[in-house]
């Protein structure tokens, strides 16, 4: 069943009263939690969506996706992210709905927000503080380490991306699938597959990519428009980063940095994805890089072939997946770099990171 993925799993539901802190868990399946989202739909009127902070390929796609769902509802919904949209994902059709931060009008009539690929609600920055406390939240994401913030929470984590699962509703609202939707999801499921290359590629993702294809997706441009559009500074930069490649713990890790004063260099540099390049190593089964984004605050991104990288980036304050995953750190690059090799040398050695 094309867009199902993970449909099998059980769910842990918390279901959150934020004005007196009160907590309800229960159990439901996949299929009654896309059934308890299509009722709020057809009730609600006014939506707000938004999705994590630094938006990737996954979230922009799964908010647009689920935009086209509420606007074939004739619902009303504003798009809202707390840093706006990375120029690379300018060709994404619908993109132009996408509004930053700065730009979110009075908030206050919202009934429901609805939250995509973000594993904790505070990953949505500022727009977090905007939501309504009378406002329901949905939240609808595929990290294993989603902290359930939403009174209605539909969490696979057998899904190859949000885009994936947003689609399976999309599809269970019997809504005709166009070629802007499918461009749409085929995108998301790229980006956060590697182009098909990780783990978390399955046989049913890729008979949704096929499904997504059939109906118009492109395959070729959409890997063209989002590898083939880099900036100058950003491949600069990424030669630099590759000269300070180090190998640590036995040549069981690999890693490299930036720094502030590295990308005032480069200052149109985007560093999405250059920690992939280190995977590119033979040897080492976990790979890291630091960048640091202001002065003592570091972006640590971490993925690995066969650990379980989202258990090391949880002990330092972080999350994602089992193969990919990241964390921020404040300190200077040596307190940084040390705090991550302790807590990789303390996993090793007690073997709980297979």
């Amino acid at each position: 069943m094309p867009g199902s993925t993970g449909c099998s799993l059980k769910l842990r539901e918390t279901v959150l009263n934020r004005k007196n802190g009160e907590t309800k868990v229960r159990s439901s399946d996949p299929v009654s939690v896309h059934d308890e989202i299509k009722a709020i739909i057809k009730k609600e009127d006014r939506f707000l969506i938004t999705t994590h902070v630094r938006p990737d390929g996954d979230s922009l796609a799964s908010v647009l996706v689920f935009a086209g769902l509420l606007d074939a509802f004739r619902k009303s919904c504003r798009i809202c992210i707390d840093d706006g949209v990375p120029r690379k994902y300018d060709f994404l059709p619908g993109i132009e709905r996408v509004k930053s931060f700065d730009d979110l009008p009075d908030s206050s009539g919202i009934g429901t927000a609805v939250v995509l690929d973000a594993s904790g609600l505070e990953r949505t920055g500022r727009i977090g503080d905007r939501i309504p406390e009378t406002a329901r939240i949905v939240n609808i994401d595929h990290h294993e380490g989603n902290s359930r913030f939403g009174e209605v929470n539909c969490i696979l984590t057998g899904s190859s991306s949000t885009a994936e699962i947003v689609y399976d509703l999309y599809r269970r609202c019997d809504l005709p699938l166009t070629p802007e939707v499918a461009r749409l999801v085929y995108t998301g499921i790229v980006c956060d597959t590697g182009c098909f290359r990780f783990a978390n590629t399955g046989a049913q993702t890729l008979e949704t990519a096929a499904e997504m294809v059939r109906a118009g997706a492109d395959p070729g441009k959409i890997i063209h428009d989002l590898q083939n559009r880099h900036s100058a500074h950003t491949l600069q930069a990424l030669g630099h980063a590759l000269t300070r490649i180090r190998f640590f713990l036995d040549d069981a890790v690999v890693g490299m940095h930036l720094t502030c004063q590295d990308l005032k260099q480069f200052p149109e540099a985007d560093t999405e994805g250059f920690v992939n390049y280190l995977r590119m190593i033979e040897g080492p089964s976990v790979q890291f890089f630091i960048n640091e984004v202001q002065p003592g605050r570091h972006r640590v991104s971490l993925r690995s072939h066969e650990k379980d990288v989202n258990q090391i980036a949880g002990r330092l304050g972080g999350g994602g997946h089992a193969r990919a995953a990241g964390c921020d750190i404040t300190g200077n690059l040596e307190q940084v770099q040390d705090r991550i090799l302790g807590c990789l040398s303390a996993v090793f050695k007690a073997g709980r990171a297979d």
